[in-house]
């Protein structure tokens, strides 16, 4: 059995990269967001996550961007936090609640045990979203 060709990626992820400040607020994050998101990629999420009528991701809208852009905006803000994170779990956009879950994962991987103890209970108290 021969070996697969490697998929050659770059850090560079498209002409588009987002472009936010370090200390993005969660409205110009999602400003950033909407402007990276693209017709096509949105109808394929759509369809891929089966959001139609009582499929598991029934309803669930999609702004149309890749992960690897989602992880570029979320380096790039480094200094965002929970009060960041907290409005954009409650988006009705996929992306912006992925976005919200990678920023909640770098501060409770940077954090002490209390803030760890605040990102867990936060993400607990919101799991509706």
């Amino acid at each position: 059995m021969a070996a697969s060709p490697k998929r050659k990626t770059s850090r560079a992820v498209n002409a588009k990269s987002p472009k936010v400040s370090a200390r993005a607020t969660s409205a110009q994050t999602l400003v950033a967001l909407t402007k990276l998101g693209s017709a096509s990629a949105a109808a394929f999420a759509q369809r891929f996550f089966k959001t139609g009528a009582g499929q598991y991701g029934e309803g669930d809208a999609f702004l149309g961007i890749r992960v690897p852009v989602l992880r570029a905006l979320v380096r790039d803000m480094k200094d965002a936090g929970i009060d960041v994170a907290l409005p954009l779990l409650k988006s009705s956009w996929h992306e912006a609640r992925a976005v919200a879950l990678m920023l909640l994962v770098r501060v409770y991987e940077r954090g002490d045990e209390r803030t760890k103890k605040a990102v867990f209970d936060l993400y607990l108290k919101n799991t509706r979203f």
